[in-house]
């Protein structure tokens, strides 16, 4: 099992949102997944395996990496993407999927999005989109929205987490902070805009 995430600095995000996600993993999930950052700033953090960025995309699209074939050498078995506005709060090591999987948006869910994706070792789909955003990078960033909106267009029947795990991933705006409290079925609590995790001081209700 790997858990990975991207850090594009320069933005909302710094290393002490890596390690605070990687704190909450440990947490949960032990020693078992292997740690993963891809980013332009080291961590330089225990337990966590950095490996650089190489294109200079900017922002959320640097999560296109994600599928570069040098960087999916790295992993063996299967990977969960976590997005550096998440927290865990349970063990995700569980969450094997048979195929590339994504988020369902949490306001519109038929519509796909990228802050949590899974997929399995050897997923052809990956493959696939790499060659199809690499051919032309510029005109897809021109194009759509952000790279959930790109990632969902290309895979349109990708299955949705919530689906494979229901109450399992959940969303602070919609069942988190109306409640104040995190439910007892949640193992990762997506943010997805604003408060961020660091304005909470990573701490849940």
């Amino acid at each position: 099992m790997n858990i990975v995430c991207v850090l594009r600095s320069g933005g909302d995000y710094d290393t002490e949102d890596v390690e605070r996600l990687h704190d909450s993993v440990r947490r949960h999930c032990g020693d078992f997944p292997r740690f993963w950052c891809l980013g332009d700033v080291n961590p330089n953090v225990p337990g966590i395996d950095f490996v650089p960025l190489v294109m200079p995309w900017p922002g959320w699209w640097a999560k296109l990496e994600l599928f570069r074939p040098s960087f999916l050498a790295h992993l063996r078995g299967s990977t969960v993407y976590l997005d550096l506005d998440t927290i865990v709060t349970g063990d995700i090591s569980e969450w094997h999927v048979p195929s590339f999987t994504m988020l369902s948006d949490f306001y519109r869910t038929a519509n796909p999005q990228s802050g949590v994706m899974a997929w399995p070792e050897g997923d052809l789909a990956l493959a696939a989109l790499w060659e199809c955003w690499i051919m032309n990078p510029s005109g897809h960033m021109t194009t759509f929205r952000g790279d959930g909106e790109w990632i969902g267009a290309m895979t349109p029947h990708a299955p949705r987490l919530q689906d494979a795990f229901p109450g399992e991933i959940v969303s602070y705006k919609v069942h988190v902070r109306p409640r104040g409290a995190t439910p007892s079925t949640a193992r990762a609590v997506c943010f997805h805009g604003q408060p961020r995790p660091r304005s909470l001081q990573w701490l849940l209700p």
